[in-house]
């Protein structure tokens, strides 16, 4: 549209500056319809991100919890063991003692 640079009342001047005015609402409008969409994609990455790093965690926790009742059985039977070990010395002192020495303690494994 074309409007003479005095032109400040007519209709068409009016329709002209409304032109320019809605082609700038819809360039702020799109543009922050760009960046609303721009932020909702990395909201939903961080979403993604950080149900991955629980999943390994759970994992990882699942695996944690299953070798502490390994090491739990362990530790009972080698208690066990060590207790019939015990109980079959002869009561003398003297194999008390030796069955106390460190090499003892390797060969009663």
């Amino acid at each position: 549209m074309v409007t003479q640079s005095d032109d400040k009342d007519s209709l068409m001047f009016a329709m002209k500056t409304m032109r320019d005015t809605c082609r700038e609402l819809v360039g702020e409008v799109s543009g922050g319809s760009n960046a609303v969409a721009e932020a909702s994609g990395q909201i939903a990455e961080g979403g993604l991100d950080l149900s991955q790093r629980t999943e390994e965690q759970a994992s990882t926790l699942e695996e944690t919890a299953s070798s502490m009742e390994e090491l739990t059985s362990t530790v009972r039977q080698n208690a066990a063991n060590a207790s019939q070990a015990n109980t079959r010395l002869p009561a003398h002192p003297r194999w008390r003692a030796r069955a106390a020495a460190p090499w003892a303690r390797w060969w009663l494994r």
